[in-house]
């Protein structure tokens, strides 16, 4: 692993926890279509956090996919700048789908 692959990986990890942390926040406060939306983006990050952690390809893959629709989703529903976060979870999921912290 090289030291680009590492912090390119740092970055989109600290990425997707701010995002989550934003997505745990609009949870409370946003219209019930989005709530849950914002509710599966925080679960699926979650749960790809620690499907790395537990070393569970499929475990990732099925998060993966989660995470990249709930926050694509976001992206195109939301407006202003609220649609850069959901950009870091739809990274993050394709990372998971594609296997590479495996």
């Amino acid at each position: 692993m090289t030291i680009f692959e590492l912090m390119g990986g740092i970055l989109i990890g600290f990425g997707a926890f701010g995002a989550m942390g934003w997505s745990a926040w609009r949870a409370i406060s946003a219209q019930p279509i989005r709530r849950a939306l914002y509710i599966g983006t925080v679960v699926f990050t979650l749960l790809g956090m620690a499907s790395i952690s537990l070393l569970s390809p499929p475990l990732a893959l099925f998060a993966g996919g989660a995470l990249a629709f709930c926050a694509a989703s976001l992206f195109w529903a939301e407006r202003g700048a609220e649609r850069v976060l959901p950009l870091f979870q739809i990274a993050f999921g394709v990372i998971l789908i594609t296997g590479a912290p495996f």
